[in-house]
């Protein structure tokens, strides 16, 4: 992206071994992509992957957020379709889930989630996840708890 914008790059590599690193500069980037058009299109292509698929993600967390607003996220189908989301936008595919009722949003449509894999959106996905699950588990601890004080009273 910097290549192309101009701007600071937004991530940084580290190496767990000796390599050797190629530079491409951007003068020579742009000559590359002008005097070859496959180059600009294959550009052109890694970038439509990278929307689509952040396009997919941010579809799949309104559709979570939808569920959690409306307090349907309670039961044993709720964590493992969470968990098949979580796996597909790692790059893992689908568990073998049972497919939603029908008139639901299916937690993750099959084949909606292309090859490309964003790391920071896996890192996402996993910690919403994370985040749903206290959220259950907290409203479940404060209805134990509010049943504790419905026997007291009584």
């Amino acid at each position: 992206m910097a290549l192309i914008d101009r701007r600071p790059r937004s991530l940084s590599a580290r190496t767990v071994e000796p390599t050797h690193l190629l530079v491409l500069r951007g003068d020579s980037f742009r000559r590359l992509v002008r005097d070859d058009p496959a180059v600009a299109l294959a550009v052109m292509s890694g970038l439509s992957d990278r929307i689509r698929y952040t396009t997919e993600f941010l579809s799949q967390v309104r559709h979570w957020v939808g569920r959690m607003s409306a307090g349907k996220y309670k039961g044993e189908q709720f964590a493992r379709e969470m968990q098949d989301w979580v796996r597909q936008m790692g790059g893992g595919g689908p568990s073998q889930a049972p497919a939603a009722p029908a008139g639901q949003v299916p937690a993750a449509p099959a084949g909606q989630v292309i090859g490309y894999r964003d790391e920071t959106l896996a890192t996402l996905a996993a910690e919403f996840a994370q985040m749903a699950t206290q959220v259950r588990e907290r409203e479940e601890a404060l209805q134990r708890q509010v049943e504790q004080l419905r026997i007291e009273i009584d």
